[in-house]
């Protein structure tokens, strides 16, 4: 019987902590969107995109070592989710460098992708996969729907798009 007790109030303590983390992740967006907005016209799904790219990569362009992370940041850091986009947007940093899974694109990438759902911008992640064996590791950007068109955008890679001649 105390058991059963002991489990509820565990699991209520833990849904509370969860619950209050993700309300933290969303007021850190809120946040990056509002500061990073400043003065950019938000119908132009463009310069907001990029402008979001643009900060996402300077603000959280370190890794750190798991050492200096507190319980919960390093329990998150050894998950298959790595770091979250509160964590980056709190602490400044893309991953944990003595982690195997340890780049920017990926984490870069979820942080532009809550900021874009955020202002309600349609976005998905693109994953550029590689040949198996090639030596080569894989690349993770992002595409944001504007108008008739998906546009890609690298946030890793100091935040560019690519354009034609015409500047589509």
């Amino acid at each position: 019987r105390y058991a059963a007790l002991l489990l509820v109030a565990s699991s209520a303590v833990l849904t509370f902590y969860l619950y209050g983390k993700m309300m933290e992740r969303e007021r850190l967006v809120r946040q990056f969107v509002e500061q990073t907005l400043a003065g950019v016209p938000r119908d132009d799904v463009d310069a907001v995109a990029l402008a979001l790219a643009r900060a996402v990569h300077r603000r959280t362009n370190r890794g750190v070592p798991l050492s200096e992370l507190s319980l919960y940041d390093r329990l998150e850091a050894m998950s298959f989710f790595n770091v979250s986009t509160g964590s980056s947007l709190k602490e400044g940093y893309y991953g944990v460098v003595d982690q195997g899974a340890f780049g920017p694109c990926g984490k870069m990438s979820r942080v532009l992708l809550s900021a874009l759902w955020h202002l309600e911008i349609p976005a998905r992640k693109l994953q550029l996969l590689v040949e198996p064996g090639s030596g080569l590791i894989q690349h993770t950007m992002v595409e944001y729907r504007f108008g008739d068109r998906w546009q890609v955008i690298s946030q890793s890679d100091s935040a560019f798009v690519w354009r034609n001649h015409t500047g589509r």
